[in-house]
């Protein structure tokens, strides 16, 4: 059957925060992790990942997710996908303001590196789980469809890489 558009509304948040969280993340924690000793411009590199690239998907899928939540006429925050999705953003924003901070007041703090590292990786770790509730339980939830093995296979994937 053809999806109704607040189905479609959460395809497209289901997208873009993919995108952003498992892959654009990632990608930007790797440009930190192996271009940092061979090029003086991996602080750009890596900014532009997480904070253009990655921010703009994760963005646009908090506001598809909202919007979806609208069309569906159920309510926000009301189970534990919702409100993880919700503690997740919050936290890549902390962690995105907490970045530009140690880059400018301990640029060479190993320390506050460690953890601005640290905290990366949880927050990646916290995506995965946070996308595996959504594509097992949520979407099931919202749309009364079957669970989608495909994105179980992406999934898994993107996790042992």
């Amino acid at each position: 059957l053809p999806l109704l558009p607040y189905e479609k509304t959460i395809v497209v948040h289901a997208v873009l925060s993919f995108i952003g969280f498992l892959v654009l993340l990632p990608a930007g924690l790797l440009v930190a992790r192996y271009l940092r000793a061979k090029y003086p411009s991996w602080v750009t590199m890596h900014w532009i990942a997480q904070v253009v690239a990655a921010g703009f998907d994760i963005v646009c899928g908090l506001l598809a997710a909202y919007h979806a939540v609208d069309k569906s006429g159920s309510a926000h925050f009301d189970d534990a996908h919702k409100r993880w999705g919700a503690l997740l953003v919050a936290l890549y924003v902390i962690q995105c303001v907490g970045g530009a901070l140690i880059y400018r007041l301990a640029p060479t703090g190993l320390t506050a590196g460690r953890l601005h590292t640290a905290f990366g990786l949880s927050i990646i770790g916290l995506a995965f789980f946070q996308t595996r509730i959504g594509y097992t339980s949520e979407w099931t939830a919202a749309t009364g469809l079957a669970q989608l093995p495909a994105v179980e296979s992406v999934w898994w994937t993107l996790l042992i890489v």
